[in-house]
């Protein structure tokens, strides 16, 4: 991820949208709080959580991250770490602190989820996405 724009969206930007695939087939999308850590975005879930579920199914992923402006897409595959409480290092903490300024919420049944972004696409809204990074291509 070496465009300035696709950063940028990414630090600023709170909430994406998820979407995962059911074992149906159907689409499944979710709002998840998230950061850009090490070229992997991370973000927490419920354990037992649809999209953890999904997730265990199927690993690839699509988030749509929506900037004042901008859109970025980033199609990826994820994978559940473990525990939250034994998976978060010190360093992943403060990357959610320094963009939210307060610390996750506990839960015992925590899971964290690093997504591998493998295809990024960037554009401004309205118009169409340009190739940013693709690893398929």
């Amino acid at each position: 991820m070496e465009d300035d724009s696709v950063h940028r969206i990414l630090n600023e930007v709170k909430v994406a949208s998820l979407a995962t695939v059911r074992q149906t087939g159907a689409p499944h999308l979710a709002p998840v709080s998230f950061v850009l850590f090490d070229h992997y975005l991370y973000f927490t879930s419920k354990e037992n959580s649809i999209k953890c579920r999904n997730i265990r199914g199927n690993k690839r992923v699509a988030l749509s991250i929506i900037g004042p402006s901008e859109a970025v897409l980033i199609e990826g595959e994820a994978s559940i770490i473990g525990l939250r409480e034994e998976s978060v290092t010190p360093e992943l903490t403060q990357a959610f602190l320094e963009k939210y300024a307060r610390p996750r919420r506990k839960s015992k049944d925590s899971v964290l989820v690093r997504v591998k972004p493998v295809r990024i696409l960037l554009g401004k809204l309205g118009r169409r996405q340009r190739p940013v990074k693709s690893e398929r291509d």
